[in-house]
């Protein structure tokens, strides 16, 4: 059987017991600090994975939520671009405010009273620099009001009806039918 170097260093005289031991109990306590050191190494590699996994899982929140505004913006955009009314080239007038501009569509009689009794709103589409204004009829602007949408620029929800309207005007030759607007 082989002896280990220091019992190997004893016999030949080149230490003495009272070094042995010394030797053998500052190796025992390296063994000791490596264990702490790495114990310490493990929570702070825990920690540091448990950081990261938190940021990822903010990232993937933030992420979901762009998804979804995308995915809302093209649903408003179908919205929009599927029950728009038409508009005229000759027409009245049809001023409205966006923001701190006026801007004008030309309509016709009918489509500007409409516009009046909320029955039709208009919405839109595009960027601020180069706008597109759409007519949408009363049940498509209450979808975009649900969709917090804030692409419905004027609608004018009135408590009183067209009828409520041509009474209180005393007009009685409408030349519109009634029941249309009401």
């Amino acid at each position: 059987m082989k002896k280990s170097l220091q019992d190997q260093l004893l016999k030949a005289g080149l230490g003495n017991k009272q070094q042995a031991r010394q030797i053998n109990t500052a190796k025992k306590k390296q063994q000791k600090q490596p264990k702490n050191a790495n114990n310490q190494g493990t929570t702070n590699a825990q920690a540091a994975r448990q950081a990261q996994a938190e940021k990822d899982r903010q990232r993937n929140l933030e992420l979901q939520e762009q998804a979804q505004a995308k995915a809302l913006q093209v649903q408003i955009n179908q919205l929009i671009d599927s029950n728009k009314l038409s508009t005229y080239e000759r027409g009245l007038p049809y001023y409205f405010i966006d923001g701190r501009k006026v801007y004008k569509l030309k309509v016709d009689e009918k489509t500007r009273i409409r516009l009046a009794f909320g029955q039709v709103g208009i919405a839109k589409n595009g960027d601020d620099k180069q706008p597109n204004f759409h007519l949408l009829p009363e049940n498509t602007i209450q979808k975009l009001k649900d969709r917090k949408a804030e692409k419905a620029v004027v609608w004018h929800q009135s408590p009183n009806s067209l009828k409520d309207y041509l009474e209180a005007n005393d007009i009685e030759d409408w030349s519109y039918p009634k029941g249309l607007f009401d």
